[in-house]
C-alpha cells in the first residue's frame, strides 16, 4: 500500500514512518482493518492544531 502524503500530511507521514520502524504489526493490522489512513490523517490534524496554538 502506498500512502499519498497529500492525504495524510507531513506529520501523519512521519508518524507512519515511526510506526513502520517500531510497530510493523500495528501497521499491518490497521491496513487490514482499513483504518490506517484515517488514523494518520487524524494524527496530522492534531499535530497541526498543536503547532498553531
Amino acid at each position: 500500500m502506498n500512502l499519498n502524503i497529500g492525504n495524510i500530511g507531513i506529520w501523519g507521514f512521519r508518524h507512519y514512518e515511526f510506526l513502520k520502524q517500531n510497530r510493523p504489526s500495528t501497521v499491518g493490522v490497521m491496513r487490514m482493518n482499513g483504518t490506517l489512513e484515517g488514523y494518520l490523517e487524524e494524527v496530522n490534524q492534531e499535530a497541526t492544531e498543536i503547532l498553531h496554538l
